[in-house]
């Protein structure tokens, strides 16, 4: 489908005038809108990825957009469509990547029918080693959904030589009268760290008054996900003798969460970060007896019962 042309393509071109000449559009969703454009110095085809102005002059999308794309550039495999550049002037907010010719496949299968076994089974498993890697450094805290019509961007994509790409980065949904509010800002912790199975070691919800143990201890398997009870800021990262590696976020209200005895970190202080982001990895660091992670929340500094915000297991 045709669109009309828009302030935002002007506006976009004339910033871009000799370096990148812009063809087409692509597609659009509610994060962004994709055009087609060819680089003028190295006369090769690219993808940009334009954060349309409305959303641009929100401090709330123009933020979690330029950490996302920046994020991303640094992802570097070979089933994720690679980002050159992230570029942000006033209320032109884009990034350049490559772009990838070839079908879809939902195209695929609607002109050639079901995948064979053999060849449905490789494709899963370059869509899921690409997810995994991008999971791993902290880019699946959003919900990963399958492309609105036209957001051609989004969409797995095979190309000549059979392999299958995937593109970054992956964002949530803009708010929509289907979606509701968007849960991406700052929020007060509600979610529970884990999404494997633990049990409770110790900690004030376990009735521990005589050790007064702030927050919980949970037992869990080295290598678990651990994720942000609530959206907000990174305030410190580093490794402390009783905790070892932990991960301190900032959230409103004058709450803290931290997150303790990790074996990796994923992300680094200053990074603003959803609900239910992946931000580390679970360990055995610091004063431990066993792998598990410490759970503390806190307000205005000072510990409070976990469980009287956060619902074990949801």
């Amino acid at each position: 489908m045709a669109h009309p042309i828009s302030s935002d393509l002007l506006a976009l071109q004339q910033l871009l005038a000799g370096r990148y000449s812009i063809e087409r559009e692509l597609g659009r969703g509610g994060m962004g809108i994709v055009f087609l454009a060819r680089d003028v110095a190295l006369d090769r085809l690219v993808a940009i990825k334009l954060l349309p102005r409305a959303l641009a002059e929100q401090a709330e999308y123009r933020d979690r957009f330029l950490h996302e794309a920046r994020t991303a550039a640094g992802l570097s495999h070979p089933n994720i469509v690679p980002i050159h550049s992230v570029e942000d002037h006033g209320d032109l907010v884009f990034f350049v990547m490559a772009y990838v010719e070839g079908e879809t496949l939902g195209q695929r299968v609607r002109a050639r029918g079901p995948l064979v076994a053999r060849e449905a089974t490789r494709m899963i498993q370059e869509v899921a080693w690409a997810l995994a890697y991008a999971h791993l450094r902290g880019m699946l805290g959003a919900n990963v959904v399958p492309p609105a019509r036209g957001a051609a961007d989004t969409a797995p994509r095979a190309t000549s030589d059979e392999r299958l790409y995937v593109g970054p980065p992956f964002f949530a949904r803009a708010p929509d009268a289907a979606g509701g509010a968007d849960s991406s800002g700052p929020t007060v912790p509600s979610r529970w760290p884990l999404t494997v199975r633990s049990y409770r070691t110790r900690g004030l919800a376990s009735g521990d008054s005589l050790e007064r143990h702030a927050g919980l201890d949970l037992a869990v398997p080295v290598g678990s996900d651990v994720r942000a009870s609530g959206g907000g800021l990174v305030g410190q990262t580093g490794s402390d003798s009783a905790y070892g590696l932990f991960v301190m976020l900032r959230h409103p209200d004058g709450y803290e969460t931290m997150y303790g005895h990790l074996s990796r970190v994923l992300v680094q202080r200053g990074d603003r970060v959803r609900e239910g982001q992946v931000i580390a990895l679970t360990g055995n660091s610091g004063r431990s007896t066993a792998p598990h992670l410490h759970f503390e929340v806190r307000r205005g500094g000072r510990s409070v019962n976990p469980l009287s915000l956060v619902r074990e297991g949801n």
